[in-house]
């Protein structure tokens, strides 16, 4: 309820300020001019969680290929270190909608690549740890439901 109001006085700041700066227009120029400026407010919100579930969707498909890895050539382990560690940082945690997942095919990396010396298993346990600290079920209650399915 909190963040409706809050939401709901910024809008009318922002339509106050519009109103304001465009006083010598009629009453309903200024409410097409704060339409269009809600419009792209909403566009540009919709943009930036696109954006961010994409990256998600793509490190998610990366990671999913390199799990089906079958180990014929050692020097992608290189290749393999650079794409996990790329995306470490660059996966939006709090966008994750099925954790297990993320965690099994993180496992089965390290899994396929632990016998080879060149492998960082630290960023794929970083990204197992991120994976479950972000998920809310799992911080409340300690309890990773993902594995009781």
């Amino acid at each position: 309820m909190y963040k409706f109001i809050v939401k709901l006085q910024t809008m009318n700041t922002i339509k106050f300020l519009v109103c304001n700066i465009n006083s010598v227009f009629p009453a309903d120029i200024n409410e097409m001019i704060f339409k269009k400026v809600q419009e792209n407010a909403a566009k540009s919100i919709q943009k930036m969680y696109y954006l961010r579930v994409k990256i998600n969707l793509d490190a998610f498909l990366i990671f999913n290929r390199m799990s089906r890895w079958m180990g014929a050539n050692p020097d992608e382990i290189h290749h393999i270190n650079k794409m996990i560690a790329f995306y470490a940082t660059r996966i939006r945690y709090s966008f994750i909608q099925e954790p297990g997942i993320w965690i099994d095919i993180m496992c089965d990396i390290i899994n396929r690549c632990r016998y080879f010396n060149e492998f960082h298993m630290n960023n794929a346990y970083f990204i197992i740890n991120n994976v479950k600290i972000s998920n809310s079920i799992f911080t409340q209650t300690g309890i990773a439901w993902w594995e009781n399915l």
